[in-house]
């Protein structure tokens, strides 16, 4: 006897499986096609997919359409504002020149022969100070400073 040293085993009755009184049911075995997979669900997919993208891309159309408007009126500003932005900038570098002759008239006033702010370059036409020429009375730390801020507001 293979359960002699279990007790449990030995004490639980056996039993055979054996099928219901009367019978198993029918067994179903004819092919069940989900309700998604009828005829034409595949021509209601492509409409569906077709409607939704045309829904998509009028969204996309029009969104375009206020982009561009917006585009356009941050362009026109931009224009409009341009002429502003440069005078003020060309009044900000007169002001600094005028700031510079002044203080090379008191620094140069022993030289004799000497003109304060007379250029030094050999043109007869305007050319734009560049950062240096605008800060080269001012301590180096102050001119790293205000041309940082010069710069980046012009």
């Amino acid at each position: 006897d293979h359960h002699r040293g279990n007790k449990m085993a030995s004490s639980v009755p056996y039993k055979q499986d054996l099928p219901p009184k009367g019978g198993y049911g029918p067994v179903t075995f004819q092919r069940k096609i989900p309700r998604w997979a009828k005829p034409g669900f595949g021509y209601k997919s492509f409409v569906g997919g077709f409607l939704f993208s045309a829904v998509g891309f009028f969204g996309l159309w029009v969104n375009n359409r206020i982009m561009r408007k917006r585009e356009i009126l941050e362009h026109d500003s931009h224009l409009a504002l341009m002429p502003l932005i440069i005078v003020e900038q060309q009044r900000r570098i007169l002001n600094r020149i005028k700031y510079n002759t002044e203080q090379e008239r008191v620094i140069m006033k022993d030289v004799p022969g000497w003109v304060p702010g007379e250029s030094v370059y050999n043109s007869k036409h305007w050319e734009n100070p560049r950062i240096w020429d605008l800060y080269y009375l001012d301590p180096e730390a102050d001119v790293i400073k205000r041309g940082t801020d010069y710069i980046m507001n012009v």
